[in-house]
């Protein structure tokens, strides 16, 4: 017998947004009461797992048998008014005003069907056919009140037959588990009827969907063991300059220096990135490195992490383009730290020095990567820690750039050496030296050029291959389908969407671009909506996650479903379409797949020529 915890306890003690008091107490209660009292089963317990954008408080799996879903809540019975009307119970908060919450037995059963309409055989032949008992014996459902008591419980008891929003959960109380109570047997309870079971494909499914995978964990790394990675993670009041290729831990250095800066500095610090979807992810980079200190969240610290445009004001002009005005924020930092810093123009780094840096010479730390350009900023030719000149972006910071040569991210090596080949070919330049993490994992790669690039045809290759992940065992939370054209890849998205019958999977799926409506429609909210998609493109959210290359550059997941199209944007030049490939490729750390459009020549060649190499 076997319980686990998903994510582990280390994990769950770093969420975003921490358990409640009731939370924790009912996890630690299902921990002990399974393991006493169903010793000879296999259970997994999952804590905030993902359905679709929902996420259930708990959830309990075992495999080829049954599941769970429990709701929390941590009020006491007196802060409700509850009343029951047409079948139905409605719950106000007294101390908000009597304001209206949803019954949690009505999230229970949202709950449920939602995960009914996603599974495949059983789960789903007992929603359709409307067989409750099928559906309450496979998927059972709990609400869990920390604060209420037994005699609490007499007035829903009196309407049990009446209402069957909660007629098919069970109410539980900490008294349940105390006294390992009937009801509590009766709700894990062994179902022994085959045709009431979740079978092998439903289990297999619902782990995809549920598990939080990579992304859903929010850990601090190791901290490094080279002199030279351990020395430039540590704060002081000095200025550098940062490159390293991908996967070279630049973001996990910057989180790590920027927690050292809070406790040296004791004063404000600011994060710049040029991507508003990179501000998620630095994020949860810099917090998870915070709490392995034992600081608070970032708010309470006073760090600050903005995109660059949201430092300033700014007005159109004739041109169609628009002139810096006066910055937002009337603060000044005691440290200053830029990650992605080739997106940068020059004259930003002086804006920031200036506008929000304490003191001239506080510390001011610049992060980037050359080869992923793909704005094309203006570069010079400037010196590195090795020795070597090469054209990299020009800022204030004096002194030669330090060099990060190590691979912390590919735990598949095949992926280190298609960069590293993808870098000599298309570059003229090695990619970076031996990982530096144990090659645990083979990983996999796949390559496939299509001749007829239709829509219909990419949206059946994309299905096809997070159908292979999904069976491989991997979550639809560490999948990302990414693409060099915004238009191909919200056309993907919404046909495979509107499809969600035939490809469960994309029934709802996190963009960073604001969803369409239908092919080929655009949305309404225009720049607006785009904005908005992007500030809520998070790791963890869930579902299957579509973007362009663009705005998922700083970003890595475990599976990364790579869609070239031969329709580049007008103007782009060969060196920028390279490092835009380049980009996508490095976003991968497992598994790694491309579809291209046989269109992109040079690309085909090149894929079909690895694979009669080793």
């Amino acid at each position: 017998m076997t319980i686990k915890i998903i994510p582990s306890f280390e994990e769950i003690e770093n969420f975003r947004v921490p358990l409640t008091a009731g939370e924790k107490e009912c996890l630690k209660h299902l921990e002990v009461y399974l393991k006493e009292s169903h010793p000879e089963r296999d259970f997994e317990i999952y804590t905030q797992p993902n359905l679709f954008f929902s996420k259930p408080d708990i959830m309990v799996l075992e495999p080829n048998r049954s599941v769970w879903i429990i709701e929390v809540k941590d009020y006491s019975f007196e802060a409700y008014y509850i009343s029951f009307n047409d079948k139905k119970d409605y719950w106000k908060v007294k101390n908000r005003g009597n304001a209206n919450i949803t019954s949690p037995f009505k999230i229970l059963e949202d709950y449920k069907f939602n995960l009914m309409d996603y599974a495949n055989s059983n789960l789903s032949e007992a929603a359709e056919d409307n067989n409750k008992i099928k559906l309450n014996r496979i998927v059972k459902t709990a609400a869990y009140f920390k604060n209420f008591k037994e005699n609490h419980l007499r007035e829903f008891e009196a309407h049990t037959n009446e209402y069957h929003q909660f007629r098919y959960s069970t109410i539980l109380l900490s008294s349940d588990f105390k006294a390992k109570s009937e009801k509590l047997d009766m709700l894990f309870e062994e179902t022994r009827y085959k045709s009431y079971q979740l079978d092998e494909c439903d289990t297999a499914d619902l782990r995809a969907l549920i598990n939080p995978g990579e992304n859903g964990r929010n850990l601090a790394q190791p901290d490094f063991q080279t002199t030279k990675y351990a020395s430039l993670a540590k704060s002081r009041q000095q200025q550098q300059k940062i490159r390293g290729k991908a996967g070279s831990a630049k973001t996990t250095l910057l989180a790590k220096r920027v927690a050292d800066a809070v406790i040296r500095l004791e004063e404000p610090v600011l994060v710049a990135c040029y991507n508003i979807t990179m501000t998620n992810y630095l994020h949860d980079k810099v917090r998870s490195e915070l709490a392995v200190r034992g600081r608070g969240n970032l708010t309470a610290e006073g760090v600050d992490i903005f995109n660059y445009h949201s430092l300033y004001h700014w007005s159109g002009n004739s041109e169609g383009t628009y002139n810096q005005g006066n910055p937002k924020e009337d603060r000044r930092y005691g440290a200053i730290f830029i990650d992605e810093g080739q997106d940068f123009e020059k004259e930003w780094f002086n804006s920031l020095k200036k506008d929000y840096l304490k003191y001239d010479n506080s510390e001011f730390v610049i992060f980037a990567d050359e080869n992923q350009n793909i704005y094309d900023r203006e570069t010079g030719m400037e010196e590195d820690d090795t020795n070597h000149s090469k054209n990299l972006p020009i800022t204030p910071v004096r002194g030669r750039w330090n060099v990060l040569n190590k691979d912390f991210r590919n735990k598949n090596q095949g992926i280190n050496k298609l960069l590293n080949r993808f870098s000599k070919h298309f570059f003229d330049e090695d990619y970076i030296e031996q990982p530096e993490l144990e090659l645990s994992e083979p990983g996999r790669m796949k390559y496939t050029a299509i001749d007829d690039f239709s829509l219909d045809n990419v949206c059946e290759k994309v299905a096809s291959y997070v159908k292979f992940l999904t069976e491989q065992g991997e979550s639809v939370n560490d999948i990302c389908v990414l693409s060099n054209s915004e238009s191909l890849i919200s056309d993907v998205e919404v046909q495979l969407r509107l499809n969600s019958s035939k490809h469960k999977a994309f029934r709802e799926n996190a963009t960073t671009f604001r969803p369409k409506a239908d092919v080929g429609v655009e949305s309404s909210t225009g720049e607006v909506g785009k904005r908005a998609a992007k500030m809520r493109f998070y790791r963890n959210s869930g579902p299957v996650k579509f973007s362009t290359i663009h705005s998922f550059k700083g970003w890595e997941t475990r599976n990364v479903i790579l869609v070239l199209t031969d329709k580049w944007a007008e103007g782009v030049t060969d060196t920028v379409r390279h490092r835009l490939v380049y980009t996508g490729l490095s976003r991968a750390n497992n598994n790694m797949i491309i579809i291209n459009d046989a269109g992109n020549s040079d690309y085909d060649e090149f894929f079909e020529g690895l694979k009669h190499k080793k």
